[in-house]
């Protein structure tokens, strides 16, 4: 065999190995379960919770009153997925990367929140939770109210 045949081997070899390489690092044992994490403007700066977030769409979406959340899906959602979710009583305002919204959510009964709760998962959403101040805070901010509650 020539030195040219063996030269386009080894190539053909080592674009073979780089993309079986790749192939392996994007498959599905690298898959996530749902949606990456929400980056919030001052991550590493808000302190935990003292008590957990509550994520679940069907506690959060089905309580009554009107209020603000954020709602994240599994994918960003079609326009006609909007429009069923806003149809609910859900309007998806801010995006916020990660598949999260803010989200206007109005004030509904407990048959028509259990609608909502179907509705939403129908269309993807798979957490929703209550907004905390320091989400929608520059991280200046974050620090500067942290400061001004140590001992």
């Amino acid at each position: 065999m020539s030195t040219n045949a063996m030269i386009r081997i080894c190539g053909w070899l080592v674009a073979l190995l780089l993309l079986l390489t790749w192939l392996a690092g994007s498959g599905p044992a690298q898959a996530q379960a749902g949606p990456p994490p929400i980056r919030w403007k001052a991550e590493g700066e808000i302190p935990e919770p003292e008590a957990p977030i509550e994520k679940d769409p069907g506690v959060i979406l089905s309580r009554g009153a009107a209020r603000h959340t954020v709602v994240q899906l599994d994918k960003i959602p079609t326009a006609d997925e909007r429009a069923a979710l806003e149809s609910s009583g859900v309007t998806l305002l801010r995006y916020l990367g990660s598949n999260a919204f803010f989200a206007k959510v109005t004030a509904v009964e407990q048959p028509e929140a259990d609608t909502r709760v179907a509705l939403a998962r129908s269309v993807g959403v798979s957490s929703a939770m209550e907004v905390r101040r320091e989400w929608k805070l520059p991280p200046c901010s974050v620090a500067a109210v942290r400061f001004a509650k140590s001992p």
